[in-house]
């Protein structure tokens, strides 16, 4: 048995629900296509009505899905002000600063993000050590 174009096109594409487009022609006929097809011109076979086949519909969101994504950016945003606002002592001038400021806004007195300078002052005294 030869197997036409179209058997072979439809034999390689998936099954499940998303592939298919559903519409109706003018007399209300049920239609479904490929989406792979949106925006052309089918045929209906029941009565010959031409129908355009409409691009895939978007899935919507339900409101639980939309309560969780509010959520999340809320949780994100909060994060993102604390660590804004928290505050440390500057160890030159005692002036209160921004804990994620690399410089005194006070003195003009540069440091270094803590996890940086703890890596330099290991670097530089592994250094110092194995020159002894």
């Amino acid at each position: 048995m030869k197997s036409t174009r179209s058997e072979h096109h439809h034999s390689n594409q998936k099954s499940n629900s998303e592939t298919w487009v559903r519409f109706t022609c003018p007399q209300g006929h049920r239609l479904k296509a490929n989406q792979c097809f949106a925006g052309q011109t089918a045929v209906c076979p029941t009565c010959g009505g031409k129908a355009e086949i409409p691009l895939p519909k978007a899935n919507p969101i339900t409101d639980t899905g939309a309560l969780r994504l509010l959520e999340a950016v809320e949780l994100a945003t909060a994060a993102q002000e604390e660590h804004l606002q928290a505050t440390r002592a500057c160890p030159r001038c005692g002036e209160t600063i921004l804990a994620s400021a690399s410089m005194c806004s006070h003195c003009r007195l540069y440091m270094f993000p803590s996890e940086a300078w703890k890596s330099f002052v290991r670097a530089t005294q592994d250094r110092d050590n194995s020159g002894k």
